[in-house]
């Protein structure tokens, strides 16, 4: 990874990392499952549900980044129509603090991933002695 990898892409991963790819794949697999439930399982044109479904997924929690995607482009969060009625106001975020927040967070996915790794080649190595 190149070491200016936070500069470069505060938004967006690399294209051809590994695990680019598969957090998009997921993405676009959620995206589907969202269009599917909005159009009745294609009873519907999609065309007309695809804004709403990528602002479903933008609204959203993200685990893996410990936010809303919504956040992360905007610094600020979502304006939903309840918010509206009541009168109350998006609340802003520093992008710096979100972005650090967002490292924190994979860093922290990073290790769990590395346990579970570990702890499962240990579970695979056990039983292929017996």
């Amino acid at each position: 990874m190149s070491p200016n990898y936070n500069q470069n892409t505060d938004l967006n991963g690399y294209i051809f990392h590994r695990n680019t790819v598969g957090a998009v794949e997921r993405v676009n697999q959620t995206l589907w499952n969202i269009l599917k439930r909005l159009t009745e399982f294609g009873k519907s044109s999609w065309r007309k549900a695809v804004d709403k479904a990528t602002y479903t997924t933008n609204i959203s929690l993200n685990r893996a980044i410990g936010t809303y995607p919504y956040i992360i482009r905007w610094s600020k969060s979502p304006e939903l129509e309840i918010d509206k009625e009541l009168g109350l106001r998006a609340l802003r975020y520093q992008r710096d603090l979100i972005i650090d927040r967002r490292n924190n967070n994979f860093k922290k996915y990073k290790k769990i991933l590395k346990r579970v790794q570990f702890s499962l080649m240990f579970i695979i190595t056990e039983e292929t002695r017996y």
